[in-house]
């Protein structure tokens, strides 16, 4: 296993890692190991999705949302209206979400 040596460490930083490293009973190393780790797999994951081919679906998602969105409102609406007795009140939600009645 390799060694690494880091010098010139800020002492608010090297605060911050004797912190960290105490809150989750660790040493001051493993804490860097880790945080290395976590920012190595974050880099290779970003890397391996910016190499992705960019997918057209012919329309942008927040079209799509908004649709299903007025479909399924529709959906819940005509429901909730089939089930209504004539000159019967019952509570339920509202367009909002909001609890009526």
């Amino acid at each position: 296993m390799a060694n690494l040596q880091v010098k010139n460490v800020p002492d608010t930083l090297h605060e911050r890692l004797r912190f960290y490293a105490r809150e989750n009973r660790c040493t001051i190393s493993a804490a860097v190991l880790a945080a290395v780790e976590r920012e190595l797999t974050i880099w290779e994951w970003r890397e391996h999705m910016a190499r992705r081919p960019a997918t057209d679906i012919g329309v942008d998602a927040a079209t799509l949302i908004a649709e299903e969105r007025l479909r399924r409102d529709r959906e819940l609406m005509s429901r909730y209206q089939s089930d209504d007795l004539p000159g019967e009140e019952r509570p339920g939600l509202g367009m909002d979400g909001v609890a009526t009645g």
